[in-house]
Formats: C-alpha cells, sequence, structure tokens
C-alpha cells in the first residue's frame, strides 16, 4: 500500500513536472514572437519613414526597375500599374519619361496604364489588363 502511494505520488509529481517545464517553453516561445513582432514592427515603422524621405530621384529609376522586371516576368505587352497616391501621382507627371525609360530597358514597347490607388507603404503592383 504505501509503495502504491509512493508510485503514484512520483508518477503525479513527474506529470506535474512536465507541465511546468511544457508552460515554462511555451512562455519562452511567447515572449521570443513578442520579440519577433516588436523587432519587425521597427524595421517596418524605418521602412515607411524611408520611403517617405526617398529622393524622387532615387524612387524614380527604382520604379522603373520594378516594373521592368514585372513587364518581363509577366511577358505582357500591356500593363496596369498600381500603387499608393504618391507614387501615382510621381508616375502620372513623368509618365512619358516611365514609358521611354520602360522601353528603353526592354527593349520593345509597352502599353503602360496607371490604376487606381492601393493601399501600400511603397512600391508598385503590376499586372495585365486582366488582372493575370
Amino acid at each position: 500500500r504505501a509503495e502504491w502511494i509512493l508510485r503514484k505520488a512520483q508518477t503525479q509529481a513527474e506529470i506535474e513536472k512536465q507541465r511546468i517545464i511544457a508552460n515554462a517553453k511555451l512562455e519562452i516561445r511567447k515572449k521570443r514572437l513578442e520579440v519577433q513582432e516588436a523587432l519587425i514592427q521597427e524595421v517596418i515603422t524605418a521602412l515607411r519613414e524611408r520611403l517617405a524621405e526617398l529622393p524622387e530621384e532615387e524612387y524614380f529609376p527604382m520604379l522603373v526597375d520594378l516594373t521592368g522586371k514585372a513587364v518581363e516576368e509577366l511577358g505582357s505587352g500591356s500593363v496596369v500599374v498600381k500603387s499608393n497616391e504618391r507614387t501615382l501621382k510621381l508616375l502620372e507627371g513623368r509618365l512619358d519619361e516611365f514609358k521611354k525609360a520602360l522601353t528603353e530597358k526592354l527593349g520593345r514597347d509597352v502599353e503602360v496604364t496607371l490604376g487606381e490607388p492601393i493601399t501600400t507603404i511603397g512600391g508598385i503592383l503590376v499586372e495585365t489588363p486582366d488582372r493575370t
């Protein structure tokens, strides 16, 4: 009888020990994820600030390059470029220059249409007119 009580107590102690260890591991994982989330938010904030401060002379060539890569990937002769209002306004003001730079980059003409503004911190979304 005493042996049975001792074994039962040992088993319960082992179960409690495993539960405590599992909870500690879970808490560590939770803290790690919180730290990762905080770091990601810091990077996003810094990126937003950097994009907002990025001079047009640097941003415009990036847009040409990104669009050119997207057009090559899509393999289309006609694309719709979407972005936030700031970027679309920049492209609208320099649309002829943008199209010319794309033609030079790709070695062929591409029909470019500016789409509706989308929610993004910067960059572009390029799709074919049929949204593929």
